[in-house]
């Protein structure tokens, strides 16, 4: 899979779930609401507010209302489902999805020459969670003996930092750090030491990565 397009009811169709079965797998590899996949806004924040927006050539929105679209390669072997749902907050939602891929045919990371053919996608998440100063959150986490690569690490914060932007705060930094085995003591890699560093957005955190290297943060 290559191509996904959406569009649909005015404020749920940004919060409408989207989820791939891949190869006839019961949990989905891939979840996620349109307006949280591509580093643009908590679904609440733009109801009712005529956002467009992309990042590079890999995802953005088109419209006013609704055309979200990614072009993620998404590799499969034999089959895939691909299902949308309204959020519970919604019980229902109109729309229109476009979905277009090909069958026999090599798959590469966008932007690479990195071969993922046979690969398997795995969603790992944490819910919207309150957390306090200097906690450490486990992004993801593999089993000894695994070799993969990390495709994506998008993630949302809610929060209020002291000064506000226009006094010369409003950042959110933090450490990333790399441990090559569950025992590897502190500090392991650092990835890097601010967000716009380990995210290559070249920008702060206080907005969104606007580059199709960027790992789109999410900030509210």
């Amino acid at each position: 899979m290559n191509h996904f397009w959406i569009t649909g009811q005015r404020g749920c169709i940004d919060r409408v779930w989207v989820e791939y079965f891949v190869d006839g797998e019961v949990l989905p590899s891939i979840s996620f609401q349109p307006s949280m996949m591509c580093g643009m806004a908590f679904p609440d924040q733009i109801f009712n507010q005529d956002y467009e927006y992309s990042a590079g050539g890999l995802c953005g929105k088109t419209a006013p209302v609704g055309g979200w679209s990614n072009v993620f390669a998404i590799p499969f072997a034999t089959s895939i489902t691909v299902t949308v749902r309204a959020d519970p907050v919604d019980g229902k939602c109109q729309g229109y999805i476009n979905l277009r891929g090909n069958q026999a045919q090599r798959t590469f990371i966008p932007g690479t020459s990195i071969d993922v053919t046979g690969y398997r996608l795995q969603l790992q998440s944490n819910a919207l969670a309150l957390r306090a100063p200097l906690d450490f959150v486990n992004v993801a986490s593999v089993p000894a003996g695994s070799i993969g690569i990390i495709f994506m690490v998008s993630w949302a914060v809610e929060a209020r930092p002291t000064p506000s932007p226009a006094n010369g705060g409003g950042y959110i930094e933090g450490c990333w750090n790399f441990h090559g085995t569950a025992a590897e003591p502190y500090p392991g890699l650092v990835v890097g030491t601010g967000v716009e560093v380990s995210e290559r957005s070249a920008r702060g955190s206080c907005a969104s990565g606007s580059n199709s290297i960027s790992t789109l943060s999410i900030l509210k």
